[in-house]
Order: C-alpha cells, then sequence, then structure tokens
C-alpha cells in the first residue's frame, strides 16, 4: 500500500518549511522588539491584506469564528434581529449569531454550486431580518449578484461574506473578502492562507463599519489599538469604552507569518488549481459531480469537492483510507443536524438540498505540498474506486 506524503495531520508541519527561512526570521524580529499584541506587523498586515483583496479596510483578530462574531457586535444586533446563513462551513456561522443573541436562521444550498441558494434566500427573508452571511463553501464564491438581488432592495440588511475558504478566489474579476459589507474569515493553519495557530481578519469598504469593528475587538474602545502607526483615519475620538466589546486582538507573530504566507498566496493557490485540473480531467467521465464553480468565478480550491452516490460514498472513503489517502467530509452532519440544535427543536428534512449533499460529498486532498506523483496516484485511485464500487 502507498500513502501519500501529505496526511492531514502534517499539513501544517510542511507548509512552514515551504517558507521556513522567511517564517523563522519574521518571528526573530518580533522577539527582537517585544511587542506581542499589536505591534507594527500588525497594522502592516492588516493593510497588505486590505490591498490584495482589493477592499478599503481590513482588522486583524484572533480567529475565523471571532471575525463573524464582532462583525455581527458592530451592527449591534439584538434579540428581535435575525440573521440568515447557511448550516455549513465548520459551524462558525451559526455560533457567532447565537452568542450574539440575535435569531437564527438557516437558507438551503444550490444543489450544483455548494452555495446559499438565491431563490432560497428570497423565500427566507422576513421583516426581521437584518444581516445575511454567505459562506464561500469549499474555496467557491457563492453568487453575491444574485443574492443581493434577492434582497431586493432591503438597505436595513448588512451582506457578509465569510470567506475562510476562499482567501484568493475571485467572482467577476473581484476578489473574495470585496464582495460584501464586510468580510470575515479564519487565518487558521490549514487554510488557503494559514497562520501557524489560529488566526483571522475582516474587511470592509466602508469607513463607519471599519471603526466600529476596531472599537468591538479592543475593548469596546474608540482610541487607537496599535503599539505603533495608527492606520485608522484622524477623527477625534473620545476616551474609554463606547461599545460593548472583546479582546480579540491579533498576536504579533501570527500577524508576521501571516505577511510571509500572503506573499507566497499566488503560488499557492496556482498548485491548488493545477491540482484540480488534474482532476477534472481524471474524474470527467467518472461516476461523480464535483462543485460547480461560477463561470464568472475562480476558486481557491480550498477542498476539492466531488459528491457520489450515498449508497458508495461511506466505502469510497474506507476504500481510499485503505489506499493511504484520507478523503474528508467536511461539515458533516449539517448545522441543523448537531445533538445541540436537535434537543431544540430541529429536524431532518428542514434543509433537504444540504442533507442530500451531505450523505453524498468527500473531499479529495489538494495541497499545495503535493507531489505531482501523489496528486496522479489520488486521482487514479479514485477514478478506479468510484467506477468499481459503481458496479
Amino acid at each position: 500500500m502507498r500513502t501519500i506524503q501529505i496526511p492531514t495531520e502534517r499539513k501544517g508541519h510542511l507548509a512552514y518549511y515551504q517558507d521556513k527561512a522567511e517564517i523563522d526570521q519574521a518571528i526573530q524580529r518580533v522577539l527582537d522588539h517585544g511587542h506581542y499584541v499589536m505591534g507594527p506587523e500588525v497594522p502592516a498586515f492588516e493593510a497588505e491584506f486590505a490591498a490584495y483583496c482589493d477592499a478599503a479596510y481590513s482588522v486583524a483578530v484572533t480567529s475565523g469564528t471571532t471575525s463573524l462574531h464582532i462583525a455581527l457586535l458592530a451592527l449591534e444586533l439584538g434579540p428581535d434581529d435575525e440573521v440568515l446563513t447557511v448550516a455549513g462551513g465548520d459551524l462558525a456561522p451559526s455560533l457567532a449569531v447565537l452568542h450574539t443573541g440575535a435569531q437564527l436562521t438557516w437558507v438551503d444550498i444550490c444543489e450544483e454550486t455548494l452555495n446559499m441558494d438565491p431563490a432560497s434566500l428570497r423565500d427566507t427573508l422576513s421583516a426581521k431580518t437584518r444581516a445575511v452571511i454567505a459562506v464561500d463553501m469549499y474555496g467557491a464564491p457563492a453568487d453575491m449578484d444574485a443574492l443581493r438581488d434577492a434582497l431586493d432592495g432591503r438597505d436595513d440588511i448588512t451582506l457578509i461574506e465569510d470567506f475562510s475558504l476562499a482567501v484568493g478566489a475571485t467572482y467577476r474579476g473581484k476578489k473574495a473578502g470585496s464582495l460584501a459589507d464586510i468580510g470575515c474569515t479564519s487565518l487558521a493553519a490549514g487554510k488557503v492562507l494559514g497562520v501557524l495557530g489560529s488566526g483571522g481578519a475582516l474587511t470592509t469598504h466602508h469607513e463607519h463599519l471599519y471603526r466600529r469593528i476596531n472599537e468591538v475587538r479592543h475593548y469596546g474602545r474608540a482610541e487607537s489599538p496599535y503599539w505603533h502607526d495608527d492606520p485608522l483615519p484622524p477623527v477625534k475620538e473620545p476616551d474609554g469604552m463606547v461599545i460593548k466589546g472583546l479582546n480579540e486582538r491579533m498576536d504579533s507573530i501570527q500577524a508576521a507569518v501571516a505577511r510571509v504566507k500572503l506573499r507566497h498566496l499566488e503560488r499557492d493557490l496556482g498548485i491548488r488549481r493545477a491540482i484540480a485540473a488534474v482532476y477534472d480531467e481524471y474524474l470527467k467521465a467518472a461516476p461523480c459531480r464535483a462543485q460547480r464553480v461560477l463561470d464568472q468565478a475562480v476558486s481557491s480550491y480550498r477542498s476539492y469537492v466531488i459528491l457520489v452516490e450515498p449508497q458508495i460514498r461511506d466505502q469510497f472513503v474506507q476504500k481510499m483510507a485503505e489506499a493511504g489517502i484520507r478523503v474528508g467530509l467536511q461539515y458533516i452532519p449539517p448545522d441543523h443536524l448537531h445533538p445541540y440544535f436537535l434537543e431544540r427543536g430541529c429536524q431532518p428534512g428542514m434543509l433537504p438540498v444540504i442533507e442530500k449533499v451531505a450523505d453524498a460529498l468527500a473531499c479529495l486532498p489538494i495541497e499545495p505540498t503535493m507531489s505531482v506523483e501523489d496528486v496522479h496516484y489520488v486521482a487514479e485511485t479514485a477514478r478506479k474506486l468510484l467506477f468499481d464500487l459503481s458496479g
């Protein structure tokens, strides 16, 4: 039996060695100056990340879940307000809504794109809806224009893009993170742009949202959270706490690492897309269907998703494991089928499309550190097993 070189548990380790010399130097600079939280690396990363995402502003925080929580707190939602999102995406959007105290409502997905279905969004909107969190699932951007159209001119609704899986992806020539009123992303190890631990960021085009987000992540205080140059536009700020905030400021070492990884992101995205092209070619006639990326979009391929017949999916995963290949079942079960939600009245059948997808979904390994031989081995093994198991 052959085992490919990139099992999941070693991804972060190998990603570090790809850029070891630059990462070591960046970390040493932080150790030398001693400003371990919100040191100069943080505003530098924020400026570079905003520019990369084609956004006016960026705010660095401690995790992707935190970025979503902060976005909702910045909107000052209450228990009479409703937030719509999808029931897939590592639980983070749903948890962020729960922690604000707002009402959580799920929208079903499109079976082909695996992203929020604009028609389902239109049908789910209510007078209480104040925010929509659209997740760019598996790295493929959601159809943001269609989602905005579905909001039917509701200026009281804030559109939030969770692009944790899609940093570097594009939609109609625009980068993920610039497609909504607020963008939220994870920078955790293993993500497309991942640090050596945990991290997150928010993006926005709007100065008033940028200021409010900064306040929330910094104890609810209006004054600057930075040790060094303040990138906030100069405005007279009140002293002290102005909003119920959090302490979720990025540490300087992770910001330093993120700056290194950002410099090499296009290299890594090119490799991911090349791997995806190999899988597309090998599997084009196989009994499976890949996630459809919109014609006007380019995926970052955080995952390469195929949908297989539900009756063979688990056997396919097992046989791939026996061949030394780990196939992911990411974001399964959907949020509403977790015990917490089942105990509070959710039931199977509430969201039929995402439940159907969950029974068929399998994610092939797709990492920039994979060798050419590994990629072809995965593709050929998957193709053979799919034909064998489908009879």
